[in-house]
């Protein structure tokens, strides 16, 4: 990115790796179920070409234990590995999209799997949310201050009612059953919604 363009505020929303529901095409809300090991390593190569070292190994005085709750541990470095082309996609520039110097905060979703994936995202694994939902605040470096990993209701995943846990092919079933959709009209997440969800 330019160097003129590198202070405007940018967004980026990250998914949650590999859960065993994601894998076998179950729609998953409330239910939390923790990453596979093969979504582990999905979100660390993902943080070894989006996210830059210096945010992937913070040092152990760049966590303040007192807002992520106590007995809380510094950080695990998450192994940056975006100069193997064996161990993440290729990044031919070598900049990264998201620099800790620059970062104000993460927001993480309550569920097991956003948690798990924001901690091996930002190389924060050990922390847990605290008060408030702050997890830690990380230390930008440098004299910038600190950015914070925060809980936020508002971008959980909707909530899939009497379909949570269910496949596609299964719902079309059951609403078949229930009379409602017509002939030669199946489900549609989009148009039709989730009986009793949202």
């Amino acid at each position: 990115m330019p160097d003129k363009d590198a202070a405007t505020p940018r967004v980026f929303l990250v998914r949650h790796g590999e859960t065993a529901w994601t894998l076998s095409g179950r729609f998953t809300s409330h239910t939390d179920l923790p990453l596979t090991p093969h979504g582990e390593a999905q979100v660390r190569s993902s943080a070894a070409v989006l996210v830059s070292s210096s945010l992937a190994s913070p040092p152990p005085s760049s966590v303040s234990a007192t807002r992520a709750g106590p007995g809380i541990e510094p950080p695990t470095p998450v192994p940056n590995h975006a100069s193997d082309p064996d161990k993440s996609a290729p990044n031919p520039t070598g900049r990264k999209l998201i620099a800790p110097e620059r970062t104000h905060c993460v927001f993480v979703s309550p569920r097991l799997r956003a948690w798990r994936t924001a901690r091996l995202m930002f190389g924060c694994e050990d922390v847990q949310p605290g008060p408030e939902g702050v997890v830690a605040e990380m230390d930008r470096g440098g004299g910038l201050g600190a950015w914070r990993m925060v809980e936020e209701e508002g971008i959980r995943e909707w909530e899939y009612g009497d379909y949570e846990g269910l496949r596609t092919a299964e719902i079309r079933a059951l609403r078949a059953g229930r009379g409602l959709d017509g002939e030669g009209r199946g489900w549609d997440i989009w148009r039709d919604g989730c009986e009793r969800g949202e």
